[in-house]
């Protein structure tokens, strides 16, 4: 069973519970003067990960966003505004956010990301959820710096409009790297300075993670498999296939997109060889379930990447390119029903990466007997490498 007193849990006027969708009732609470929830039993289901993206469809109502949940506008300025409070003496600007002005935001944009030109949802724990991005992060939330996003474009590395159509071109008709140029992109682009760099920075923000809240699983990520794992995946990003790391004149640009980050593809798992990948920042969401008060609960989704959410972004730019009349696109639940080929190709893409993972293991640990080097494993990772 779970109990909820979060107003949050509920996604629209009827408080209809968003996990189970069973109405629930809400009683006054005098002494704070607010609307608390009742305790109400509720059948706890585990979900799959897998298949939980097809059975949000069958519970989600495909209602206009406005109504979805009334007050989540709200709530979205409120979060802001708290945000703007505490970043108050390090950004530029006043606060001018009103309710009004976000709502015809919503709507001239018909309802979609201004960025991948997704469905938006506003649900609390949702895929592509909307989302307040500041153009400029040196600025508050001010009317010209507000753009409407989903949840996955808002990162700290900044997606500009051009980028959906460059990774799209770049992903469907990119030839796969020799192992020639492979080698000239690790030195021209610092591979090996950033990976130390990630490292330091996945071992502590790892450790202020599990503060509270037990990581499964052990840090095993070390320099020796991060450099296999590079070549492993073509120099490409795991997610989007676009190129790593940052080129020699853009190097002083901070928090470049192209830059490599590791990324855990369970977010309750620590950085283990099976549970680690190599993505461009642009896609290293700042979204955190592990934050969540019930973070196993997969019911709705996140707003963390995957490839099939990059398979549904070009969708919906097809979608919205489309002529004469452009379409609107499906959900992102309704799309994943259609696309179960699509599916079973990014699972077998899955495998051949366990099963990189298991020769890793075995070059890790003639590197550390001393067998073999690290330059003498990369050309093994080269002659078997799937991308």
């Amino acid at each position: 069973m779970c109990y909820t007193r979060e107003p949050s849990r509920f996604g629209s006027s009827k408080y209809r519970c968003t996990k189970c969708q069973e109405q629930v009732k809400v009683i006054l609470d005098k002494k704070n003067n607010k609307e608390s929830i009742k305790k109400t039993l509720v059948v706890k289901k585990k979900v799959n990960r897998l298949t939980v993206a097809s059975a949000t469809a069958k519970t989600v109502k495909k209602t206009p966003i406005v109504k979805q949940g009334r007050g989540a506008v709200k709530l979205l300025l409120r979060e802001a505004f708290k945000r703007h409070l505490l970043q108050k003496s390090t950004k530029f600007g006043r606060f001018d956010l009103k309710e009004k002005h976000v709502n015809n935001m919503i709507q001239a944009q018909y309802k979609l990301c201004s960025i991948l030109k997704v469905p938006l949802r506003l649900f609390t724990k949702t895929n592509f959820k909307l989302s307040l991005d500041r153009i400029n992060d040196s600025i508050t939330y001010t009317k010209p710096n507000t753009r409407i996003t989903c949840l996955e474009v808002n990162t700290r590395s900044k997606w500009r409009f051009p980028d959906p159509a460059v990774l799209i071109e770049n992903f469907l008709f990119g030839s796969k790297l020799t192992n020639g140029k492979l080698d000239t992109l690790f030195h021209s682009h610092a591979i090996g300075e950033a990976i130390k760099f990630v490292l330091h920075s996945a071992k502590c923000n790892t450790r202020n993670k599990a503060v509270g809240r037990r990581l499964f699983g052990k840090y095993e990520i070390n320099y020796n498999f991060m450099v296999l794992l590079y070549f492993f995946q073509g120099g490409r990003s795991w997610y989007t296939r676009a190129i790593l790391g940052v080129p020699p004149r853009e190097q002083s640009i901070r928090d470049h997109p192209s830059s490599l980050s590791p990324e855990r593809l369970d977010v309750l798992t620590s950085y283990t060889l099976e549970n680690t990948v190599l993505i461009d920042s642009r896609t290293q969401s700042t979204n955190n379930r592990a934050a969540y008060k019930n973070p196993e609960d997969f019911t709705f989704g996140d707003g963390n990447w995957s490839k099939l959410k990059f398979y549904f972004m070009i969708y919906c730019q097809e979608c919205f390119q489309a002529k004469p009349n452009r379409i609107h696109p499906k959900y992102y639940e309704d799309w994943l029903k259609d696309n179960e080929e699509l599916q079973i190709k990014v699972a077998k893409e899955e495998l051949e990466r366990l099963e990189f993972v298991r020769f890793a293991r075995s070059l890790l640990n003639r590197i550390d007997q001393k067998e073999i080097t690290l330059e003498q494993a990369v050309l093994m990772v080269k002659r078997n490498r799937y991308h």
